[in-house]
C-alpha cells in the first residue's frame, strides 16, 4: 500500500481544493506503450473505467497488473474497463517488462510528464480510481488489493462511493513550465544526459511540490543511474 507517513501533530485540511467524489476529471490524452494515442474520451466512450496508477520505480506496483488481468474476467468487471498509467519518466520500456509479465489484454499507458499529478491530484502511487462513463470521480483508493477491486465495482453498481483521502491532493492549475520540464526531462535521459534532466525534474518538483511521485523520481535519478534503453 502506498500510504504517505502520518505526523504526530495532524494539521488542519484544507479540503477546498481537494477533488471529492462527484468531480470530473480534466480531458487528457496518454500516449499508449505501444506508441499510439488515446485520450479520456476514448476511454470512457464504452462506459466506467477504473484507473491504475504505478510506476516500475514502485516495487511491487507491477505486480498488480496481473491481479488486474485476473479482474477483468471475473464478474465483477461486468461494464467496467481498466486502464493501467505509469508514471516513469524514463518512458515506456521500463515499466513494458512488468506488463508483458502480466499478459496484459486492457490499455496500459505511460506518463512520462506527470500529467496525472494535474489531471486527477494524484500524490502517491499506486492508487486506484474509478471514474464513471461522464468522468465524474466515484471511488478513489491507495488499498492496492484484490478485494478492493471487487468493492470498488460494488460501490458503482450501488451507486455511492466512500473514498480514502489518501491517493489524491489539490486539483493543480496546468503550468506549462511544467510540461515543458517534464517532457525535457523525458528527453535528456533519452541523451544519456542525466545532469540537465535531474535539474529539469527538480524545478518541476518545486512547482507541484504536492506531488511526491515527482520528488521519489528525482532522489532516484540523483542516486541511481538511469536505465538503458531495451
Amino acid at each position: 500500500m502506498a500510504r504517505l507517513p502520518q505526523s504526530k501533530s495532524r494539521r488542519p485540511r484544507r479540503r477546498e481544493n481537494r477533488l471529492r467524489l462527484r468531480d470530473r476529471i480534466i480531458p487528457f490524452v496518454l500516449p499508449t506503450m505501444g506508441g499510439g494515442l488515446l485520450s479520456s474520451r476514448e476511454l470512457l466512450s464504452d462506459g466506467p473505467v477504473l484507473f491504475y496508477f504505478w510506476a516500475s520505480w514502485r516495487e511491487g506496483s507491477g505486480a498488480f497488473l496481473q491481479t488486474l488481468e485476473r479482474f477483468i474476467r471475473s464478474s465483477s468487471a461486468a461494464g467496467l474497463s481498466v486502464v493501467a498509467i505509469a508514471l516513469d519518466v524514463h518512458g515506456p520500456h521500463v515499466a513494458m517488462p512488468s506488463v508483458r509479465e502480466a499478459g496484459a489484454t486492457f490499455p496500459t499507458l505511460i506518463d512520462a510528464c506527470a500529467l496525472s499529478c494535474r489531471v486527477f491530484g494524484l500524490r502517491d502511487v499506486p492508487a486506484l480510481l474509478l471514474c464513471d462513463r461522464s468522468g465524474a470521480i466515484r471511488d478513489f483508493s491507495d488499498v492496492i488489493e484484490e478485494t478492493e477491486l471487487h468493492r470498488m465495482a460494488g460501490t458503482l453498481r450501488a451507486g455511492s462511493g466512500e473514498a480514502s483521502e489518501g491517493s489524491l491532493a489539490s486539483s493543480a492549475p496546468f503550468d506549462p513550465r511544467l510540461e515543458i520540464l517534464m517532457q525535457s526531462c523525458t528527453n535528456f535521459l533519452g541523451r544519456g544526459r542525466k545532469e540537465e534532466a535531474t535539474q529539469c525534474l527538480r524545478q518541476a518538483s518545486e512547482l507541484l511540490p504536492a506531488a511526491p511521485v515527482i520528488k521519489e523520481q528525482l532522489t532516484r535519478l540523483e542516486f541511481v543511474d538511469p536505465p538503458r534503453n531495451l
